[in-house]
């Protein structure tokens, strides 16, 4: 079976209602031809594809093989997890804020009023579109 054999046989099975089991894309490929290529589809394995490329890849294997890993090994974390030790307290209330989070600090000025030249928390904007020197 060459690549071509297989890719000639993906375009006769074109049309075919997917997920498929071998037996379905055997009769819709006996109804597209008179057999060369529809025989086959003997070779494959009795399961359902979920794609021609699935069909293909089982007829003449082409990518290669990733190695995969140990799926019953948990990987180790990178870091801690996001929020610190408040993401794993039980007691914490969905979407209340914490007194021990960041704090912010309060405009006391809104950007259209800032002018160029204007003075605010003891530094001159330099801008006019309300920005303030380097931060502190």
């Amino acid at each position: 079976m060459t690549t071509r054999d297989v890719a000639e046989l993906q375009v006769l099975l074109e049309g075919v209602p997917l997920p498929a089991t071998r037996q379905e894309l055997l009769d819709y490929a006996s109804r597209q031809e008179n057999g060369g290529l529809a025989s086959l589809l003997e070779r494959l394995p009795d399961r359902e594809f979920r794609s021609l490329d699935e069909v293909g890849e089982e007829l003449l294997p082409v990518q290669p093989d990733w190695p995969q890993p140990d799926r019953h090994l948990p990987r180790e974390e990178s870091d801690l997890p996001p929020g610190g030790a408040a993401y794993t307290d039980a007691s914490a209330e969905p979407g209340a804020v914490r007194e021990r989070g960041p704090r912010r600090l309060a405009l006391t000025h809104s950007r259209a009023s800032l002018t160029p030249g204007a003075r605010v928390a003891g530094r001159r904007c330099t801008s006019g579109r309300g920005r303030t020197g380097s931060p502190p």
